[in-house]
């Protein structure tokens, strides 16, 4: 099952997503020049927000390289600017090559790692369970170096240091410790570690860049800093949820499928990046919300707007765009696939056919998510 989310959004005058140090953002939709807001900052946008909206820090991810540094750390219960002992280093290394992974200089990870919050916890006892062998292995590896007449003897001996674990054993454990599906953020927008397919969360989510629907006008505003330009616009947004894949990254809990997606669908309506929230305090809420429910399939209605809205009353004449063009879209290509809509908008009604005006954002949440899992 897909929820989408349409929304339209006027924003006073900001710079939510500057091009570069003076400029905001813009981009060319029906050979005009628009307002533009990144996918990119709305996804790290509606991650910062998840916390926010109730999920616990167990269920959130972290970008990370010092992974085992952090697992020394817990073993050590040493502070975050303590380094662990030496013996406990050599030990988490040792287990951390039993995973299969390598350490780069500085016991720094090789690439970043997106994994759950308790990872490195989840480290530091699977060493514990095993600490001699893992110790011991750590003792031949340092005599094998110490004792080499090259380097390349020393990697050959060294791949004959016997494993702690069987291939499966490891594998487990791997995926315990590090694979971040359990994690809701990763679970919604992917990420993991990129070395390695089997440990990573294809995104159930798909954002759009978010256009202005009419042409793009920007002026200055001074800053502490010097001159800078800012603009007002109204956007429209949109953003996917594909279920199936929600489910298949959170191992199939229908409690945890249906508690992110409620919370990701709020996340989003209320994401708005802000480049120097502090000076413009431009943070507004959508006026129109839009969730269509549906089998399969996708429609982004940007094309609503190919024609730039013109006028002052420029929300009103959206919402009346958006709509129209949805309609004519849904009596085209037919309502098969579809299985709910839900719309509303602050100041009114959308004059939308077939649609289910919920009165309340909470209201709108349960709805569009209950229909999507329930039916």
């Amino acid at each position: 099952m897909i929820v989408e989310l349409h929304l339209l959004q006027s924003v006073p005058a900001s710079t939510l997503n500057r091009e570069d140090v003076e400029h905001p953002r813009h981009t060319g939709f029906g050979n005009v020049a628009r307002g533009s807001i990144s996918a990119h900052f709305l996804r790290r946008s509606t991650r910062g927000l998840l916390a926010e909206s109730g999920a616990d820090l167990s269920s959130a991810g972290i970008s990370t390289r010092r992974l085992v540094s952090d697992a020394g750390r817990w073993i050590d219960s040493a502070s975050c600017l303590d380094d662990p002992s030496d013996d406990t280093d050599d030990a988490v290394r040792e287990a951390f090559y039993e995973l299969g992974f390598g350490v780069a200089k500085a016991d720094l990870t090789p690439s970043v790692m997106f994994t759950g919050q308790r990872a490195s916890e989840e480290l530091a006892r699977f060493c514990l369970d095993d600490w001699d062998d893992y110790a011991d292995r750590a003792d031949r590896r340092k005599k094998i170096h110490a004792n080499a007449e090259n380097p390349e003897h020393a990697r050959a001996d060294e791949l004959k240091l016997p494993n702690v674990k069987t291939k499966e054993e490891q594998l487990a454990a791997a995926e315990r410790i590090l694979a971040p599906r359990q994690a809701l953020d990763v679970a919604l927008h992917g990420s993991g570690i990129a070395e390695y397919d089997g440990f990573s969360a294809e995104p159930a989510v798909e954002v759009a860049h978010a256009l202005s629907t009419h042409p793009a006008e920007s002026g200055a505003d001074a800053a502490p800093d010097g001159t800078v330009e800012v603009d007002a616009a109204c956007y429209y947004r949109y953003a996917r949820l594909d279920l199936a894949r929600l489910a298949h990254n959170l191992g199939g809990d229908r409690e945890l499928v249906e508690r992110a997606a409620k919370l990701w669908l709020r996340s989003t309506v209320h994401a708005v990046p802000g480049s120097g929230p502090n000076a413009t305090a431009a943070r507004t809420v959508p006026e129109v919300v839009l969730a269509v429910v549906r089998e399969h399939g996708s429609w982004n209605l940007a094309n609503a707007f190919l024609d730039p809205v013109t006028g002052t009353d420029v929300l009103t004449r959206s919402a009346d765009r958006l709509v129209e063009h949805f309609g004519r879209v849904r009596a085209f290509y037919g309502t098969d696939e579809i299985r709910e809509v839900f719309g509303a908008a602050i100041t009114g009604t959308l004059p939308l056919e077939r649609t289910h005006q919920p009165s309340t954002l909470d209201d709108f949440t349960h709805r569009t998510i209950n229909a999507a899992l329930h039916g």
